[in-house]
C-alpha cells in the first residue's frame, strides 16, 4: 500500500498504457517520465478515474523493496482520445506502443520526452505532423540511431524550425526515411512485430 512505501522521487510524466491489475479498482500503468525514463507502477483506480494515454501528469512514485511500486498523479494536460479524428488517434497510438516494445526502462531520454510532450500539446493544430516527425527523429537518436540528415533537406528543415509549408510528397519522403530507420535498427534485428497502429499510420500516410 501507498501509505506503507517510502516515496522516492516525482517527475513529470506521460501515460503510455494503463491496463486493469488483478486487485480490484487498481491499474497498473506505464508512464514515460521526463528525468527517469520508462516506469511501471500500480495506480488505484478511485483516485484517477480521468487517467489516460497521453495524459501528461506530475507524478510521485512510491516503492516498498523490490515490489512493484505506487503512483500517485496529478494531470497535468489531459487530451480525450475519445474525440481524436481517427489519424491523430491512430499516430498517439503508434507513439506509445513504440516506446514500450523498444525502450529499456528507466533509461532517461528527455529530448524523445520534450518532442512527446511537444506532439500531445500540438496534437490538436493543424501541424500535429511536423511534430510527430520530431518525436520520430528525436526518439531514434535516443535510442542511438541518428539520421543522416543529408538524407533529406525538408527534415533537416523541420528540426531547425524553419519550414512553414510543407508538400504531403515531402512528408512521406520523410516518413519513409524515418519508418526505414526504425525497421532496419529497432524492429528487425530484434525480431519484434511492427506495432499495428504504427502499420496502419505510415499505410494513410505514405499512401499515393
Amino acid at each position: 500500500m501507498i501509505h506503507r512505501s517510502k516515496q522516492l522521487w516525482i517527475d513529470d510524466g506521460i501515460i503510455l498504457n494503463k491496463i486493469s491489475s488483478l486487485r480490484q479498482n487498481y491499474y497498473i500503468i506505464t508512464v514515460f517520465c521526463k528525468e527517469r525514463g520508462i516506469y511501471k507502477g500500480v495506480i488505484q483506480n478511485d483516485i484517477n478515474q480521468k487517467l489516460q494515454v497521453g495524459s501528461i501528469t506530475n507524478c510521485k512514485y512510491y516503492c516498498n523493496g523490490d515490489r512493484m511500486g505506487y503512483f500517485i498523479c496529478e494531470i497535468k494536460y489531459l487530451i480525450n482520445i475519445n474525440n481524436l479524428i481517427y489519424i491523430k488517434l491512430t499516430a498517439i497510438l503508434s507513439i506509445v506502443k513504440t516506446i514500450i516494445k523498444t525502450s529499456s526502462e528507466r533509461q532517461c531520454m528527455k529530448n524523445s520526452y520534450n518532442a512527446l510532450y511537444n506532439f500531445i500539446k500540438n496534437l490538436q493544430t493543424s501541424a500535429w505532423i511536423t511534430y510527430f516527425i520530431i518525436f520520430e527523429f528525436n526518439y531514434l537518436k535516443d535510442l542511438g540511431y541518428g539520421i543522416n540528415l543529408n538524407e533529406s533537406y525538408h527534415l533537416k528543415k523541420i528540426l531547425q524550425n524553419k519550414i512553414t509549408n510543407i508538400s504531403i510528397d515531402d512528408i512521406r519522403k520523410i516518413l519513409e526515411i524515418i519508418n526505414l530507420y526504425f525497421k532496419k535498427n529497432c524492429f528487425d534485428p530484434f525480431n519484434i512485430k511492427v506495432p499495428i497502429f504504427r502499420q496502419v499510420l505510415f499505410d494513410q500516410l505514405c499512401e499515393k
